[in-house]
């Protein structure tokens, strides 16, 4: 067990407000985006992670995590789009909108060949700019990383797939 583990679960816990308010900002914005494109998405939502899943996850990283502050999917939105070329577009704005954490961002969408199928989407690790919204008596919200994942309907029924099974591997097509 993490050594940090008890303290994390305390600032959890005391930040769940924030976390909330940077859960419907992001979830907000999301939705803006898709108006904005006129794309219609078969899902934007957003949540905050639940105290089973993080305590799971401070169990399987160990000591990675020192704070609360440290895991960048607290606070995690998803859009599911109908086309790829929807997903692109709406990324477009997201990289506009956002402040983006590269180094911790990910397209899996470039982890396989093209006879390969498995988990794919786009993972941005974001922060909320001032520009976006800011409140001067709680500097957190543009402060705390969140995860923003952008995907079509198919990538969406794959990860459910994924996940649920917890299969591991990729399927290569022959």
């Amino acid at each position: 067990m993490s050594v940090f583990k008890e303290s994390i679960i305390k600032e959890y816990k005391e930040n769940l407000p924030t976390f909330e308010k940077i859960s419907n900002i992001i979830k907000e914005q999301l939705e803006k985006i898709a108006n904005e494109l006129q794309i219609e998405c078969s899902a934007i939502t957003s949540r905050i992670k639940s105290l089973d899943s993080l305590s799971n996850k401070i169990e399987l990283k160990g000591n990675k995590y020192k704070t609360v502050f440290d895991i960048t999917d607290i606070v995690g939105a998803r859009t599911v789009a109908f086309h790829q070329s929807e997903v692109d577009k709406i990324a477009s704005l997201v990289l506009q909108r956002f402040e983006i954490d590269w180094e911790n961002s990910i397209d899996k969408r470039k982890l396989y060949q093209v006879n390969q199928f498995g988990y794919v989407s786009l993972h941005y690790i974001v922060k909320i700019p001032k520009s976006m919204y800011y409140d001067e008596k709680n500097p957190l919200i543009n402060k705390i990383s969140s995860e923003i994942q952008i995907r079509t309907n198919l990538q969406h029924t794959w990860a459910s797939i994924f996940h649920e099974s917890g299969y591991k591997s990729n399927i290569e097509i022959p």
